[in-house]
């Protein structure tokens, strides 16, 4: 129960870095 929400935020986060790094 605990697990899927933190994978969900872990590729959230993933993807937001990815976007940051695309803009920089």
């Amino acid at each position: 129960m605990l697990h899927l929400p933190f994978l969900i935020m872990l590729k959230i986060i993933f993807l937001v870095i990815q976007n940051v790094s695309f803009l920089l």
